[in-house]
C-alpha cells in the first residue's frame, strides 16, 4: 500500500457524515437514485471549484482567489448545517 492511497481512503471519509442523513431520510426503493445523485453532485462541485477559482486567479491576484475560495467554502457548509442538524425543517 501506498502513502497515497491511504490518504484517498481518509480523505473521502468525509462522506459517510452525508450519507447517514440521507440513508434516514430516503426510503429503501429510491436509495439507489439517491446516492448516485449524491455522488455525482460532488463530483460536478469538487470539479467545477477548481475551474470557477483557477479563471479567477487568472484575472485577479491569486491570493484573492484563495480567499474567495476559502469564503464560499465557509459560506456553502454554514448553507449546510441547518440541513445536518435538523433545524432547516
Amino acid at each position: 500500500m501506498t502513502p497515497t492511497s491511504g490518504d484517498a481512503r481518509c480523505g473521502f471519509a468525509y462522506a459517510l457524515g452525508l450519507q447517514h442523513p440521507l440513508l434516514d431520510a430516503v426510503p429503501e426503493a429510491s436509495r439507489g437514485q439517491a446516492f448516485g445523485l449524491l455522488t455525482s453532485g460532488l463530483m460536478t462541485v469538487q470539479g467545477a471549484g477548481p475551474v470557477v477559482f483557477g479563471a479567477l486567479a487568472e484575472f485577479t491576484d491569486v491570493g484573492v482567489a484563495m480567499a474567495l475560495a476559502g469564503l464560499s467554502t465557509v459560506c456553502v457548509a454554514r448553507c449546510g448545517a441547518p440541513w445536518r442538524t435538523g433545524r432547516g425543517q
